[in-house]
């Protein structure tokens, strides 16, 4: 556990700069790339995943935009209990940013806990039940925030949790 508590402590450290310059990227193609480093999870847990937008290219950091999907990806797994475990991940556009939200099936995050859960360390539960070390969704809102956009989250109506971010059009402008 303290190892993976250093490895994300310097993930969460490493996503204050931005590095190099945005890129054009196929954003299909970075969550595919996620869905892979998931798979084993995915596949154990017969997580049915479903992607709705078509081919999208977006500017971003895209190491950056790859972490913030892993991380809500790998939440809507890890916190839930349905069988089978469903997420869903959507874009759509404002006249200045991009909005993706991840949906799941999961447990869910009490209205009163929805502002807090960005902070570092912090965790709605603390027994070993779920394992992490409550970084990952502050690391999502810091990257929300380097790419002019911020992160929230909405009850699901059925059900767990969706989690919305939006990206800057003009990153950097």
């Amino acid at each position: 556990r303290m190892s993976k508590l250093v490895d994300d402590i310097l993930t969460y450290a490493r996503t204050g700069g931005k590095g190099s310059n945005p890129e054009e990227v196929d954003l299909t193609q970075i969550i595919q790339g996620k869905l892979l480093d998931l798979q084993s999870v995915i596949k154990e847990k017969g997580v049915e995943i479903t992607m709705c937008f078509q081919i999208l290219k977006i500017k971003c950091f895209p190491e950056l935009i790859g972490l913030i999907f892993y991380n809500l990806i790998n939440n809507g797994i890890k916190f839930n209990e349905s069988i089978p475990p469903e997420i869903k991940i959507a874009a759509s556009e404002t006249a200045s940013h991009w909005v993706f939200s991840v949906t799941d099936n999961g447990i869910g995050i009490p209205e009163k806990y929805r502002l807090n859960v960005f902070a570092p360390f912090k965790r709605l539960h603390t027994n070993s039940t779920y394992e992490g070390s409550g970084i990952g969704l502050s690391t999502c809102k810091r990257v929300a925030n380097i790419h002019g956009g911020r992160i929230w989250i909405e009850p699901n109506p059925t059900g767990g949790t969706i989690f919305n971010f939006s990206v800057a059009k003009k990153l950097g402008a």
